[in-house]
């Protein structure tokens, strides 16, 4: 079956390349449409089968490559974790694909979009299926590549071009990380093989550690973890669709992918574990202040993914590997929600994203508002969502230990963050009218039927994607007690009353330009330092090599220095003498001859 959904997807994507200009918009549109209907129902069969009716199995197509006793298999891997990663990917890049016909069908290059789109589908499932870490890198190289052409996919906008160079940068440190791991693991324990690696009995070495630090490295840079969570939010310069997609649902989770299969591997280093619980924990805290006083649609479910994924790190530092992959299947629903109706919202008053000037869309459109609304509710982890059955438990379960209650501290205040920023908004962005938002509302609209449906599919797994909790079979040892069991909540119910006394009373619209505000709306800070020094010190770096050392010295030295003489010298010689050559020639080929026929 994963074998099919693979094939499929890549006839898709063969398909709108070559039949685009052969077929009418018309007929290529509902092509794509009964396409990724079948491999939806695909996807979803495969996970009847191998999580619910537990048939997981192994795919060795061929040996690959070969060094010495070691080789590399290229195959496939089809269990729990690779059948539910598909499902997400390919639910997800479904609804996406339909939402981006409509949202796309006036941009010339709406083919070409399309592509891009199946191509991310395509390397992301080759990824979470990979049974060894050279296919799975050649997926997480593929879904880089494919982010920086989607991020950028405007590339006449300055902007979408800044962003996408710098998303492509920032993951290529990340990417080194997993290279170096990479060469480290083959050297240290002889195979990549998820499996075997995962079966290796504990070896004790400095290579160890290293080998754990530059994996942590690697998710750091693919999953936005803090310090190299800078191009998430700036990524947001590209078409919805793609933030639906790429950083919500599906990119960004690769690295908490990589930590949830080697988690056998990563248990037995403690060291791992808790640098993992402090840079999730720290992740989730950040992100959430960082989006307390953006006045950006997207920018602020942009922060919003940025601390999930830190909720998902944190809960893989307490060795729940299970309940992180279910927190990514529930923020999948809910987040790609947000996105798609965010940029719902955005277009039908005329590509307006700061939340202030919005105004109330309750009237012009009520079923795109209520979507964003639940989703909003579900990321604030409220009862009866899906948010909840995942999120609170994850805070919870990071005070069963005495070692990690500083994960249990930054992760509920940054519950009450979210909420504080949730609830803003729906305030802004939904219900509340401003002077400054009157255009917009005469202009605002109800979404498509296509959009609405996409919307309304999301809207419904948001609320009812918790209930997968017993499929998924998530084995949470209840150590907790019952008064902290309602902390989270208590939290999130502080937060929302928090942010409804501050907009009644203080009039929280971030007009006012206070030191706080300013610190939280420029990531602490951390942007002034990755722009103005930490790049200005490689800058001036490479500038020194290239104009001192390559310039400088080495073309001194090499092209048109000493060697250029000296070969300047030999040239004249043999240039001279290339008549004699030529005379010589015929008595050394005939002395050649007479040579071979004695012998």
């Amino acid at each position: 079956m994963l074998f099919l959904i693979l094939i499929s997807t890549l006839l898709v994507l063969f398909g709108i390349i070559f039949l685009s200009k052969k077929i009418n918009p018309r007929g290529l549109r509902i092509n794509i449409l009964i396409s990724y209907f079948f491999i939806l129902f695909l996807s979803w069969m495969n996970f009847y089968q191998v999580v619910v009716l537990e048939s997981s199995f192994e795919l060795n197509q061929w040996q690959w490559i070969e060094l010495g006793s070691r080789f590399i298999n290229m195959g496939l891997t089809n269990d729990n974790l690779s059948a539910i990663m598909v499902t997400v990917v390919i639910s997800i890049s479904s609804l996406v694909h339909i939402y981006s016909l409509e949202y796309m069908k006036s941009d010339p290059h709406i083919n070409r979009f399309m592509a891009y789109l199946s191509l991310f589908t395509l390397l992301m499932l080759v990824l979470v299926s990979s049974q060894n870490i050279v296919m799975l890198f050649i997926g997480w190289e593929g879904v880089g590549v494919c982010s920086f052409l989607l991020i950028g996919f405007w590339y006449k906008r300055i902007e979408a071009s800044k962003s996408a160079i710098k998303a492509i940068l920032v993951n290529r440190v990340g990417d080194l990380g997993l290279i170096m791991g990479l060469i480290m693991m083959w050297e240290l324990y002889g195979t990549l093989n998820f499996t075997e690696l995962n079966s290796c009995s504990t070896i004790s070495s400095d290579s160890c550690y290293v080998i754990f630090i530059f994996v942590i490295l690697a998710v750091a840079g693919k999953s936005a973890q803090f310090g190299l969570h800078s191009w998430l939010p700036d990524a947001m310069e590209g078409p919805t669709p793609v933030s639906a997609l790429i950083h919500a649902a599906t990119m960004v989770t690769a690295g908490v992918y990589l930590i949830i299969r080697m988690s056998v591997l990563i248990t037995q280093n403690s060291i791992s574990l808790v640098i993992i619980v402090f840079l999730g924990s720290l992740t989730a805290f950040f992100a959430a202040s960082a989006g307390l006083f953006q006045n950006d649609f997207k920018k602020i479910i942009a922060y919003s993914t940025c601390s999930q994924l830190g909720y998902m790190v944190l809960v893989c530092g307490i060795s729940q590997f299970s309940l992180s992959l279910f927190h990514l299947f529930n923020h999948a629903f809910f987040k790609a929600l947000l996105f798609l109706s965010a940029g719902s919202i955005i277009h039908s008053i005329s590509n307006e994203q700061d939340i202030r000037k919005s105004g109330n869309l309750l009237n012009s459109s009520p079923i795109t508002s209520l979507m964003i609304i639940v989703g909003s509710m579900s990321l604030m982890g409220l009862p009866f969502l899906s948010g909840f059955y995942s999120k609170e438990v994850i805070i919870e379960l990071s005070n069963s230990e005495s070692l990690f209650f500083y994960g249990f501290i930054v992760s509920s205040i940054g519950a009450f963050l979210t909420s504080v920023y949730s609830l803003r908004l729906i305030f802004w962005g939904v219900l509340k009218e401003e002077k400054g938002s009157l255009l917009s509302k005469k202009l605002s609209f109800e979404s498509p039927l296509a959009i609405t449906v996409v919307l309304v599919i999301l809207g419904g797994l948001s609320i009812i994607s918790g209930y997968f909790f017993l499929f998924i079979k998530i084995e949470v040892i209840p150590t907790i007690s019952s008064n902290t069991k309602l902390l989270p909540l208590i939290f999130s119910i502080i937060g929302l009353i928090t942010v409804t006394t501050t907009i009644i009373f203080i009039n929280y619209s971030n007009n006012c330009k206070t030191v706080i505000s300013s610190f939280l709306i420029n990531s602490w800070g951390l942007d002034l330092v990755l722009n103005k020094i930490i790049s200005k010190l490689f800058l001036n770096i490479s500038d020194f090599f290239y104009f001192k050392i390559d310039r400088g010295v080495l073309e001194k030295v090499g092209p048109y220095g000493v060697f250029y003489k000296i070969n300047e010298v030999i040239r004249n010689i043999h240039y001279r003498l290339k008549s004699q050559y030529l005379n010589y020639f015929p008595i050394f080929a005939l002395f050649i001859v007479v040579y071979l026929l004695i012998n």
